[in-house]
């Protein structure tokens, strides 16, 4: 859910395992002395420092993830929601990582904080997913890629606008007192001017629990933090990152306290009232309110508007976005969709 590359670093190292190894080395502070020209290729896309005689150590000025920093710069209500956090070297997708370990769990919707953590983030995601099966790679302190998972006691079919409410805790958190000017762009982004600053991948954990309306979902975010230059080239958008917005980059671990805590609160009011509460607001900071735009994607989802141009209305209760085309409203909904500002 961070930056993609043309060819990242997973593919640039012949021996996965062998790449795994050497990030986890870097983060424990020690000193990569010899490695095979795919690992190398793959450390300096990784944006590990080059030293004398072709090794690599951890980046000198970055300071690595803590889990006990980021748990205790938590406030009550997201310790109480999400328990416990882990910090890994690598992994393929932190999503991926916490469902699997939601489903090992086999707590029936019961949130164990001893069999899975409530609040997964690592130094470097290997093989991120976006929506619609997008790839998010991602390099040393280049991004943050955290999930984080929640029980709610709604059914699934009452989850609508939860993506939403995830993009509008972000900009709080990102941006308390709008002075950057962040805006949502539904149904999961957020910018900071033209360029994308922030990705939710939202996923529902197979948690079953009968009779009960109770959903266990994995909340996946991705933010740009410091980008390296060569991570924006052969990309179709434009990027924008926590330093291209607000100047030096920010301590990780604060930064992923202050997303932890404004997605609790946010999800806490929208297990309680849903996301009626919260039109006005998303409206307000919608990137594409009231403009002309393109609408692409499964026919279905798009009720009939897929290929047209359409105004965007706004927001409905239901987390639908409301659009206008040929003197017809439309309702698009969260699958399958997406827009295109004319």
């Amino acid at each position: 859910m961070a930056l993609g590359v043309a060819r990242s670093s997973r593919e640039a190292c012949e021996d996965l395992s062998e790449l795994e190894a050497a990030i986890t080395q870097l983060v424990a502070g020690q000193t990569i002395d010899a490695c095979s020209p795919s690992l190398r290729d793959a450390l300096t896309q990784l944006g590990a420092e080059a030293i004398d005689d072709g090794r690599f150590r951890w980046p000198a000025a970055l300071v690595p993830l803590d889990e006990s920093r980021i748990l205790a710069a938590l406030d009550p209500l997201a310790r109480r929601r999400l328990r416990t956090v882990e910090v890994l070297a690598s992994v393929d997708s932190t999503n991926r990582y916490l469902l699997d370990r939601i489903a090992r769990a086999g707590t029936h919707g019961v949130q164990d904080s001893v069999t899975h953590p409530g609040l997964v983030t690592t130094e470097c995601q290997l093989a991120g997913r976006g929506r619609l099966g997008r790839r998010w790679n991602g390099s040393l302190g280049a991004s943050i890629a955290v999930s984080l998972a929640y029980q709610l006691a709604r059914s699934p079919q009452q989850l609508g606008g939860l993506s939403l409410v995830v993009g509008l805790a972000v900009v709080d958190a990102l941006d308390p007192h709008g002075d950057l000017g962040l805006k949502v762009k539904w149904p999961n982004d957020v910018f900071y001017g033209a360029g994308k600053l922030c990705g939710v991948l939202i996923e529902l954990a197979t948690v079953p629990v009968i009779d009960l309306p109770v959903s266990t979902v994995v909340v996946g975010i991705g933010v740009n933090v410091a980008p390296r230059p060569s991570q924006r080239l052969g990309l179709d958008r434009e990027v924008a990152s926590i330093v291209d917005s607000v100047g030096p980059p920010p301590d990780r671990n604060l930064l992923l306290a202050s997303l932890a805590i404004a997605v609790s609160a946010f999800i806490e009011r929208f297990e309680a009232d849903g996301f009626e509460p919260f039109v006005q607001t998303f409206d307000r900071l919608h990137l594409l309110h009231g403009r002309r735009c393109t609408v692409t994607g499964d026919a279905t989802a798009a009720d009939g508007a897929a290929g047209y141009v359409v105004r965007v209305l706004g927001a409905a209760a239901d987390g639908a976005l409301r659009v206008e085309a040929d003197g017809r409203e439309h309702r698009l909904v969260t699958g399958d969709v997406s827009l295109r500002a004319t």
